[in-house]
């Protein structure tokens, strides 16, 4: 590992970017500059320039940077997966408690995108194995690339399917799940709606429960009573939530 001599503060390329970022009304452009010059200190002009000029469109920095990090591990990015949050760690957290407490001996991940939540918890349970599942094709490549990055290739089995409707339940199972919950019309912040994947962000208009309501209503019909199942979701969708469940 190489060690940087120079603070990216006084780096040329800090001192330019935080120009354009000031200039562009940036809230933070001396952070946001910071990151970019650590990303993207080295590379060749006409790569920063064109890098520049996507984050000034709004793009966000972690898929100019192709990864991002989560958990204890760092994790490859592209537009057709969401990126990953340190909200969703409390997710991994809650897991990785359950998990052994109640004996699951595999994980199933229902939208598992970049597969960040998923090899997050088999990375930290070397003796459970793992179902992601993602009706996006290019999602589970990302997803497999990643587990294969991490060296569990042989641990974890990727699925194309609508939340359950492609899926054998396995015995002793454990289901972890963030759907998109949030309405078409809410605020998001920069970048979001322009950049990430919608059909991994929103729910249908005025029914942010609506893809609960769906996987609820599969495990009803294919899993005992009682069956684990750990949700993200939104503070102000908990209650309803609990309803539903």
């Amino acid at each position: 590992m190489s060690v940087r001599s120079h603070s990216p503060e006084s780096s040329p390329l800090y001192e330019k970017a935080r120009a354009l970022f000031t200039s562009a009304g940036f809230e933070t452009p001396e952070l946001e500059a910071r990151f970019f010059a650590e990303a993207f200190a080295g590379r060749e002009e006409e790569t920063v320039q064109k890098l520049l000029r996507r984050r000034l469109a709004g793009e966000p920095l972690a898929y100019l940077e192709g990864a991002r990090g989560f958990w204890k591990h760092e994790f490859q990015i592209s537009p057709d997966v969401l990126i990953p949050r340190p909200d969703s760690e409390v997710l991994v957290e809650w897991a990785l408690e359950l998990i052994p407490a109640l004996g699951a001996g595999t994980v199933l991940d229902l939208g598992t995108g970049s597969g960040c939540l998923l090899l997050s918890i088999l990375s930290d349970l070397p003796d459970v194995a793992g179902i992601g599942v993602d009706l996006s094709p290019s999602a589970l490549e990302v997803a497999r690339e990643n587990g294969d990055r991490l060296g569990l290739t042989e641990r974890v089995q990727w699925i194309q399917s609508s939340w359950l409707e492609e899926v054998r339940l396995p015995e002793n199972a454990f289901l972890v799940a963030n759907p998109p919950y949030i309405d078409p019309k809410e605020k998001v912040g920069p970048g979001v709606r322009e950049y990430e994947p919608h059909q991994a962000l929103f729910s249908p208009p005025e029914d942010p429960l609506a893809f609960y309501r769906a996987i609820l209503q599969q495990l009803a019909e294919v899993a005992p009573s009682g069956f684990p199942t750990l949700f993200e979701v939104g503070a102000q969708r908990m209650e309803g939530l609990c309803a539903l469940a």
